[in-house]
């Protein structure tokens, strides 16, 4: 039995359907890809920050040193307000609006 050949415009619907479930696959690679770089990054903020305040529980100065850093780059009103007990006295909202924070404490107390 011989096989029919596929008229141009089938062989060109097939290629357009293949290259659209190529698409699909591509896109949802990217995607992984990019949701586990997200996850690697996360991860390495939880490495680098939890080692900072470990080295600045026992060294003193650059404890001060780092509260400094973050005093000047944490500008979000939220993340200041979590970070207010660590942060010292001027650590409420950036703006200078809200209540009174809480007064420095040592990261070796906490």
């Amino acid at each position: 039995m011989a096989h029919a050949r596929k008229s141009l415009a089938d062989q060109i619907a097939a290629l357009k359907e293949s290259e659209r479930q190529t698409q699909a696959r591509l896109a949802a690679l990217l995607a992984r890809q990019k949701t586990e770089e997200r996850k690697r990054d996360t991860r390495r903020k939880i490495v680098v920050g939890g080692a900072g305040l470990t080295h600045a529980a026992l060294h003193p100065a650059f404890a001060e040193a780092l509260r400094d850093v973050l005093r000047a780059a944490v500008t979000r009103d939220i993340d200041r307000t979590l970070l207010a007990d660590w942060l010292g006295d001027d650590a409420g909202p950036a703006n200078g609006e809200g209540e009174a924070s809480s007064p420095a404490v040592s990261p070796a107390a906490g």
